[in-house]
């Protein structure tokens, strides 16, 4: 899955600690300030290329600074858009190409007034087949 990869790459970048602060799917009511990715589709596939496209949405959830989820939410961003010819888990997945479908988005707030953020990510990811060969 590659929300796991990715999450496993933000840890190894020191972005996010994976289990205490980066969870997959999953948002624990604790800690306040936390990431979560999931893996939501993509286009149809290509029949031709010997790559996938899939979409991944990043999910954070700070405290009620407003400064904590923007901050996370960008430091992110950074990492993840414009992202290339990257080889992420073991065996390899090779990303192609990451790039953000909109920057991080205000979604509001909580039950417990933490502040909520968004963003959406298109990979292309290396994928070849007996029926798509290529690179």
């Amino acid at each position: 899955m590659l929300a796991a990869l990715l999450l496993d790459y933000l840890d190894g970048e020191y972005v996010v600690d994976k289990g205490v602060d980066g969870f997959v799917d999953v948002a624990p009511d604790q800690p306040d300030t936390l990431v979560v990715l999931r893996q939501n589709g993509g286009p149809p596939p290509d029949g031709i290329h010997p790559y996938d496209t899939v979409r991944v949405q990043v999910w954070v959830r700070g405290d009620r600074d407003p400064r904590t989820a923007h901050d996370l939410s960008y430091a992110i961003f950074d990492e993840l858009h414009g992202l290339s010819s990257v080889d992420v888990g073991d065996p390899a997945t090779r990303i192609v190409s990451c790039f953000a479908q909109q920057p991080p988005t205000f979604i509001g707030r909580d039950d417990s007034q933490r502040i909520r953020y968004s963003h959406n990510y298109l990979i292309h990811v290396k994928n070849a087949t007996d029926s798509r060969e290529g690179w």
